[in-house]
């Protein structure tokens, strides 16, 4: 551990949020981390960028130091290779089931000399993480904020989404035909809302009239429905 000496102010009001984004992977290696080092403290670096102008930290990989020592309150003689502290961006410790907090150690040593630092605990078996972000104020001094706006990164980059819209078109749209199903199914016996909800949620189911020589969609609000075979309209006088 080192102190850096650097000057904070306890506030400053030009300071904003942090939100802070697992990728699932590394949030899956915490999670095995508290299940399997479960009563000691322990330590590891987030590998991961900061984008300071959209307060978004992303958290991309978990990296355990090559030895420490550990005990239920202590945290001490941590090595880690000078080739791989490019891509830290913080650490991450647990205080396993004394609670999410950080400790006056904690403050001195850990929060004051990172720009991301976070504590990990589950206490009653719940895993909770709280964040201390360090920013830089326009005086030059440093502050701090905590944060528990902690989650899971599930957005897909551009190219591997767009691959897999393509690959969502070979599913077929809730359609007028399975629209039918429903309402014939045995024992169902949706009511006049109930269908209408359906439709609305589904673009496919629409009445169509025949103007200037051309066959047209009736607005799917138009559908109607005979209350007494629970027939739709379409069907009963388009078909």
């Amino acid at each position: 551990m080192w102190d850096s000496g650097i000057e904070f102010v306890k506030f400053c009001s030009k300071v904003g949020n942090m939100k802070i984004l697992f990728d699932p992977k590394a949030m899956a290696k915490v999670e095995i981390l508290m299940k399997e080092r479960k009563n000691i403290e322990w330590l590891c670096y987030l590998i991961g960028e900061i984008d300071w102008d959209e307060r978004i930290t992303f958290v991309n990989d978990i990296y355990v130091p090559t030895s420490q020592g550990n005990s239920i309150a202590n945290i001490d003689n941590i090595e880690c290779p000078d080739e791989m502290r490019k891509y830290i961006i913080g650490p991450i410790h647990s205080h396993h089931s004394m609670g999410c907090f950080f400790s006056k150690d904690d403050w001195d040593y850990l929060n004051n000399n990172n720009d991301i630092s976070i504590v990990v605990s589950d206490k009653d078996d719940i895993i909770k993480m709280l964040a201390a972000v360090r920013f830089k104020t326009d005086c030059g001094c440093y502050t701090h904020i905590e944060t528990e706006d902690i989650s899971v990164n599930y957005e897909l980059d551009e190219e591997t989404k767009n691959d897999f819209m393509k690959e969502i078109e070979k599913i077929d749209e809730f359609g007028i035909n399975e629209f039918y199903n429903f309402i014939r199914h045995p024992g169902q016996n949706p009511s006049q809302l109930q269908k209408r909800d359906i439709i609305k949620n589904n673009p496919n189911l629409y009445n169509f009239r025949e103007e200037n020589g051309k066959m047209v969609r009736v607005p799917k609000d138009n559908i109607l429905f005979d209350d007494d075979k629970n027939v739709p309209f379409y069907e009963k006088h388009y078909q």
